[in-house]
């Protein structure tokens, strides 16, 4: 274990809120928080508590899509909690990281706007497709759904961090057909 409780004397320099999800290999870091402290950020972070337990995380530089990756899933074990949480962290200089506060994540309205899971109630709809010989074979089932959408587009958030986004075309000449 170590002290770092002289850091909790200390004035930190920003602050974060994140989401842990629980199984999620990779939690995401606001870009804002990572545009204003980039330059001073490294590749390994330490996120430590004030009852001596730390655990290590590796960051990916990126200003785009930033994630803690290795070590992240280690949180609830390291910090002694369960499920969703949403987290949010002190930056006190040289990568060392402490907890503001944790809480569970109780509605996905708490779900900050910067992270992929964050939804927009009235525009957005999760969708969790099993692609099955039946839904293969009857394509048009989605389609027709699709079609009854204004500006239909699909933003894709994979489990390995990458966010795409697709727009869906539409042509009923020669032939019915939706694209992305």
């Amino acid at each position: 274990m170590y002290d770092f409780s002289w850091l909790f004397r200390a004035i930190p320099y920003g602050v974060f809120t994140t989401i842990y999800f629980d199984g999620k290999e990779y939690g995401e870091v606001d870009p804002v928080f990572v545009e204003e402290f980039g330059l001073q950020l490294g590749a390994s972070w330490k996120i430590f508590d004030s009852e001596g337990r730390s655990l290590a995380v590796s960051f990916n530089k990126s200003y785009l899509n930033p994630l803690l990756m290795g070590g992240w899933s280690r949180m609830p074990s390291v910090f002694d909690f369960r499920g969703d949480r949403v987290l949010s962290f002190f930056y006190y200089g040289d990568d060392l990281f402490g907890p503001a506060f944790k809480e569970p994540l109780v509605s996905y309205s708490r779900i900050p706007i910067y992270h992929s899971r964050f939804q927009q109630l009235s525009y957005t709809a999760h969708l969790c497709i099993r692609l099955t010989n039946e839904l293969v074979l009857q394509p048009y089932l989605f389609e027709d759904y699709l079609r009854r959408l204004e500006d239909p587009y699909f933003t894709v958030c994979c489990d390995n961090g990458s966010v795409t986004a697709f727009d869906i075309a539409f042509t009923d000449e020669p032939f019915k057909i939706t694209a992305i």
